[in-house]
């Protein structure tokens, strides 16, 4: 029995491109970093109440995040103190906490083709005063513009 024709075949065709819905941030996201940060999608309020897109309609963008921790010696003979006296993080139950937002103004509205201000504030709480103090403040601010047509990126070597 032959088979003839292309009836028997499957379809070959290209696989279509998906669409990232948070692709329009992109550009909204903080340049010249060394160490990327999660984007938009990552996030856990992405766009909801359709906030970020109606930032992102007049050049804002932004992202927040917490990072928490605990620790506590658990050994049976663990030596506890006084917080005065606490010599290391969890020789008493100690708790740490630092809060980021950081907003982007996308200065391309401008004809600044990679322009960017960036502004960030950080509040960070300590139960032990060693690691740093409590504290609320400025923690970036940050003007980013490419020169040459992209040959010259601040922080990178141009090749």
């Amino acid at each position: 029995m032959e088979k003839r024709g292309n009836a028997d075949r499957a379809a070959q065709t290209r696989p279509q491109k998906t669409i990232d819905p948070f692709q329009r941030y992109d550009n909204l996201r903080e340049k010249g970093l060394w160490f990327p940060i999660p984007g938009p999608a990552d996030t856990i309020d992405q766009d909801k109440g359709g906030v970020r897109s109606a930032l992102a309609d007049v050049g804002i963008g932004y992202i927040g995040w917490t990072h928490n921790s605990f620790a506590s010696n658990q050994l049976p003979h663990a030596a506890r103190s006084t917080i005065a006296n606490q010599l290391y993080m969890g020789q008493n139950p100690t708790f740490a906490s630092a809060n980021f937002m950081i907003v982007t103004y996308d200065l391309s509205r401008f004809g600044i083709a990679d322009g960017q201000i960036v502004v960030g504030a950080e509040q960070q709480y300590w139960t032990w005063d060693r690691p740093g103090p409590d504290r609320v403040g400025l923690n970036t601010l940050a003007y980013y513009q490419t020169f040459f047509n992209r040959t010259l990126v601040p922080g990178i070597r141009a090749e």
